[in-house]
């Protein structure tokens, strides 16, 4: 499994791992990525683990991709919320395909 912190030295750090773990005679990664990784996001942490996935992908190996869009720890930024009111607060593009 490899994981990491989103930072302009991820791709490179990955690669590095990609590349031992496959000299090691490794036959399957799994990667924790990130829901809508793609490159050219205009999030730059998703245009990191685009070019991860890409490396993983070119790599030879068997991969899988584990892309979470939260974590619970996300929920602690809205938590009086939830715990004051009994409300999850969702953006209005969510709003509008959840029933209430």
């Amino acid at each position: 499994m490899i994981s990491s912190e989103a930072s302009p030295c991820r791709s490179a750090q990955i690669a590095s791992a990609v590349s031992a773990r496959s000299a090691a005679g490794v036959e399957r990664l799994v990667v924790l990525s990130r829901l809508g990784s793609v490159a050219d996001s205009p999030v730059r942490f998703l245009r990191y683990h685009a070019a991860v996935e890409q490396h993983v992908r070119d790599s030879g190996l068997d991969f899988t991709f584990l892309r979470p869009n939260l974590y619970f720890q996300g929920l602690f930024a809205v938590a009086g919320s939830i715990v004051g009111n009994g409300v999850l607060p969702l953006r209005s593009a969510v709003r509008e395909v959840l029933p209430p």
